[in-house]
């Protein structure tokens, strides 16, 4: 039997092993949520609205006002009343 066998990738001047070639789908889906997950945790760091950030910006926002209704007396939301004591 005849054929290449390929043991380097050469691309733009670096060598890379065989092994890059068997990524799956899910490799590529696992790698970037990370990503996204590391451009939200930097977006909020820096107080910098983005798309991978702002569900986690409305949610820390409620949980404030939550934290606000629970503590006052004459303040309340119908969504906050789950967390009244």
């Amino acid at each position: 039997e005849y054929g290449l066998i390929i043991k380097e990738i050469y691309d733009n001047g670096s060598m890379f092993d065989v092994k890059v070639l068997d990524l799956t789908d899910d490799d590529l889906a696992a790698r970037f949520g990370a990503a996204l997950g590391q451009v939200a945790a930097l977006s909020l760091a820096i107080n910098y609205p983005t798309l991978a950030s702002v569900p986690h910006s409305i949610a820390n926002t409620f949980k404030m006002l939550v934290a606000i209704a629970v503590e006052c007396e004459g303040y309340s939301f119908e969504k906050a009343e789950p967390f009244k004591l």
